[in-house]
């Protein structure tokens, strides 16, 4: 499933990526270190905000609860599935609305 392509892309200024490490590092008793990796895959933690019209907010809302089932399923954005994590939250910012959220993905 895609993102609407009625809905803005989010705001750069906004927008950050987190990843976790693969990695698993272990101080043998010679002092050496052994790495090794931990998991096959890696979690991408994502925050984004949008500044949405009132037209706009409402269609992600429905997005959301029917597309989404409220967040339960993956959808695509900037080239990536993703996963809504937590509630979104969504403030007035003058005629429009500020609208954020987190997402995971695997990389």
């Amino acid at each position: 499933m895609n993102w609407p392509d009625s809905l803005p892309n989010p705001v750069i200024s906004d927008y950050s990526e987190s990843c976790d490490s693969l990695n698993l590092a272990t101080v043998m008793l010679s002092g050496r270190t052994f790495v090794r990796k931990r998991f096959s895959k890696s979690v991408l933690t994502t925050k984004m905000t949008f500044v949405m019209t009132e037209t706009q907010k409402a269609l992600f809302e429905s997005f959301y609860h029917d597309e989404l089932n409220k967040g339960t399923k993956q959808f695509n954005l900037l080239s990536k599935d993703r996963l809504i994590v937590g509630a979104y939250s969504c403030v007035p910012f003058g005629r429009r609305y500020k609208l954020s959220f987190t997402t995971e993905s695997y990389v």
